[in-house]
């Protein structure tokens, strides 16, 4: 197996065609936290899906057009 990557040079994680590259960070008040972590909890899911989520929710509710 070893001998198989080293002939290929392939090595980590695969390559996707739409990669994550843009990197934001926030402040939040304690009460905005405070949601934060009750929605986390109330949906488990990750912070970066939920976020990514609302944002599309957001957009989609503001944006497109039906």
């Amino acid at each position: 197996m070893e001998k198989k990557l080293a002939q290929t040079g392939k090595r980590g994680r695969p390559h996707i065609s739409d990669p994550r590259t843009h990197l934001y960070r926030l402040r939040l008040n304690d009460e905005e936290r405070d949601m934060l972590d009750y929605l986390l909890r109330s949906t488990n899911v990750s912070v970066p899906d939920l976020l990514r989520k609302t944002i599309k929710c957001s957009f989609d509710e503001n944006f497109r057009q039906n």
